[in-house]
């Protein structure tokens, strides 16, 4: 986030922070670190955290994971954005952003549109570095295990060999007895950018941090109804008609009716008798 931009143009931006397990010391560190550099931006005015959550302890997640992160920003979201959600969440770990990213789409939001948050992670654990691809985290930063096994034999190789090893670090690490002189290892900025580098130097392979691919759906074809046109009807074919009573259908089939029957009056028979 251009956090000098926005200061020349005095605008404030919202920012909650999902921070390190409280046992674990290098959350602390990072803690810190984090702080030492946005406290200013925290005086001017630039930067708000609505809920107040600013203190390690306030902000600090047990063993980091994932659930308890995403619970705590939901309640963050629930009590302090019930329109929108910040502008940052600031997180120590992969797990915390994406216990953000878990607390943030169970609440309706959705990455890509207005409104989804500058999310940061630590670690680029494969799913995180996912994420970063599919635009819900933002960046991620690497510590990468292999720069930091090469540093540490370099240390003991010299060590060994008689020699002092280069310390980089002679003032923050406080083991609460001495200050611990400490070689610390560069770290890289993972974004959707330059993700391509973590299969260029083979931290990763392709399919492992890829997302799946979305299937396009099939268009499903309609057939058209096929109309029956009605057969023309000849004057010379005969019609089948259907009756619907005994006395219709007798009139129909054209039965011939019993005629009636005449009683002959006694002139009447006595006159065919005189013929006959």
């Amino acid at each position: 986030m251009d956090l000098e931009k926005a200061r020349e143009e005095k605008k404030t931006l919202t920012i909650e922070f999902l921070m390190g397990s409280p046992d674990d010391r290098d959350a602390l560190f990072f803690y810190n670190g984090v702080m030492e550099k946005l406290q200013e931006y925290f005086d001017d005015g630039t930067l708000v955290c609505t809920s107040g959550k600013l203190t390690f302890d306030d902000t600090a997640v047990m063993r980091s994971g994932r659930n308890t992160a995403k619970n705590d920003m939901a309640e963050i979201l629930s009590q302090n954005y019930t329109e929108g959600a910040p502008d940052i969440i600031c997180t120590g770990a992969d797990d915390l952003a994406l216990g953000a990213v878990d607390a943030l789409e169970d609440a309706g939001h959705v990455s890509g549109e207005d409104g989804w948050p500058m999310i940061t992670g630590g670690g680029c654990e494969a799913e995180a570095v996912t994420a970063v691809i599919q635009g819900k985290i933002e960046d991620d930063l690497l510590f990468d295990n292999r720069v930091l096994a090469n540093d540490c034999v370099t240390m003991v190789d010299a060590l060994l060999k008689g020699e002092k090893p280069e310390i980089s670090d002679y003032e923050q690490y406080d083991n609460g007895t001495k200050i611990v002189g400490t070689v610390t290892s560069d770290i890289q900025l993972i974004d959707a950018d330059n993700y391509q580098m973590l299969v260029d130097d083979g931290y990763y392979e392709e399919e492992e941090i890829m997302p799946e691919a979305t299937a396009t759906p099939t268009p499903t074809v309609t057939s058209e109804a096929t109309v029956t046109e009605e057969p023309d009807i000849d004057e010379n074919t005969p019609e089948t008609v259907s009756a619907s009573s005994e006395k219709e259908e007798t009139e129909i089939s054209g039965t011939p009716t019993p005629e009636e029957t005449v009683t002959p009056t006694p002139s009447e028979k006595a006159e065919k008798g005189a013929d006959a």
